[in-house]
């Protein structure tokens, strides 16, 4: 007797369980908010930031223009809600932030204790949807403890998460693992360390291609 195969159409049951073809870059389910770069949004999944979902972000040591990457979604979700600051290196520009239309009343920072206290606040924050972009700052390489737990964390909560962490190769469940590189004065190089989807060459970004930008003196305040 001969064996019956039967065909799925790929539109179907498969793409709805998340499979996807070889070489295709995976869709996100919430939605995505543009970065403000059209040379980043061409490779990041679903064309921007993903919302629900965590982003890493790995610099070895701050102010190389990690904010001014995230201007474009910052001056974008000024009307969906707040945005706080979680353990950052130095306080926040508040004047360059206005620049982008944010209200220092729009914005939090927290300095939890680092620890217990610092993982207890941060799970806390990206799942109480209170914020419509929550910034981490984590002094060590994200392990994949930590990591799943903050991804379950911000899908519960449902907006932009991004964590900055010094550089690791060491996989962790994060599905978007971006390198910082700064290049020279205004500029920056992105490594896609990891994504759903094929790998992809660095990308490099100059703030005069921004959509919104913001004055150096922000990531050095």
């Amino acid at each position: 007797m001969a064996a019956v195969v039967h065909h799925l159409p790929w539109e179907g049951e498969l793409r709805v369980a998340g499979v996807r073809r070889a070489g295709e870059v995976a869709a996100q389910p919430r939605g995505t908010v543009p970065s403000g770069f059209a040379r980043l949004d061409a490779v990041l999944p679903g064309g921007g930031w993903p919302r629900g979902a965590l982003v890493e972000l790995q610099l070895a040591s701050a102010g190389i223009g990690e904010l001014q990457l995230l201007a474009g979604a910052l001056a974008s979700q000024e009307r969906a809600g707040r945005v706080v600051f979680l353990a950052p290196p130095a306080e926040p520009g508040l004047a360059a932030l206005q620049g982008l239309g944010l209200s220092p009343a729009a914005i939090t920072v927290a300095r939890p204790r680092e620890g217990r206290d610092q993982r207890w606040v941060a799970e806390q924050v990206l799942r109480s949807g209170a914020f419509a972009v929550v910034l981490l700052w984590w002094p060590a390489p994200l392990d994949d403890r930590m990591a799943r737990r903050l991804s379950l964390a911000i899908a519960a909560g449902g907006g932009l998460g991004f964590v900055f962490c010094p550089p690791s190769r060491v996989a962790n469940g994060v599905p978007l693992r971006l390198g910082l590189r700064g290049v020279g004065a205004g500029a920056l190089q992105v490594d896609v360390v990891k994504r759903r989807g094929p790998p992809v060459a660095p990308v490099h970004l100059e703030w005069s291609d921004a959509v919104a930008r913001l004055p150096v003196s922000l990531a050095r305040a």
